[in-house]
């Protein structure tokens, strides 16, 4: 469950953005994007758009295990106002993500010591109203 919280001057004001809902599913290396749901995971997004079985039914499971061999990218696209950035700390907080995920906000990675906790500090990533996060 990824959120965008700020830090503001004064703490009693947290501002939060959630970023659940509804985000693009791709494999690295493939074009093809689906609709994905956040909090959720890539086999749920596959069965849900219809391009994989059910993995509990019958033999199925060994149908899919060439999932969890691939690269998966989730993107989503949102805003961040303006009066969010004039804070001292802009908060990135990821819950659940596997511990090989790689984050990137505005074409940058986040350092993968960062991800390992769940939360980053990303103010200097977050300048401007319109922001990529995948």
């Amino acid at each position: 469950m990824p959120i965008v919280n700020t830090l503001p001057k004064k703490p009693s004001a947290v501002q939060v953005i959630d970023l659940n809902g509804e985000w693009t599913l791709r494999q690295s290396g493939k074009k093809e994007v689906i609709k994905a749901a956040v909090p959720g995971t890539v086999h749920t997004d596959l069965l849900a758009a219809g391009k994989i079985p059910d993995p509990y039914y019958q033999d199925n499971e060994d149908r899919v295990q060439w999932i969890g061999e691939a690269d998966w990218l989730y993107k989503r696209t949102f805003s961040v106002p303006k009066e969010y950035l004039v804070n001292e700390q802009v908060l990135l907080r990821c819950e659940g993500l596997d511990t090989l995920a790689t984050i990137w906000i505005n074409s940058q990675e986040l350092p993968a010591r960062t991800i390992c906790s769940g939360l980053t500090n990303s103010t200097s990533r977050i300048s401007s109203n319109r922001r990529k996060y995948h």
